[in-house]
């Protein structure tokens, strides 16, 4: 099982913000909309 920071990474990387990855994270959508199952297959 990955570390509890790896999986935070993975769920921050793996985020999809609706401006694009230039403009993450903001005040509004923060890192952007969290994808499970992308951010597992990333560990």
């Amino acid at each position: 099982m990955a570390p509890a920071a790896d999986m935070m990474e993975a769920i921050k990387d793996t985020a999809k913000h609706p401006l694009g990855k230039s403009r993450r994270p903001d005040n509004r959508w923060g890192y952007g909309l969290v994808r499970p199952m992308e951010a597992l297959a990333a560990l």
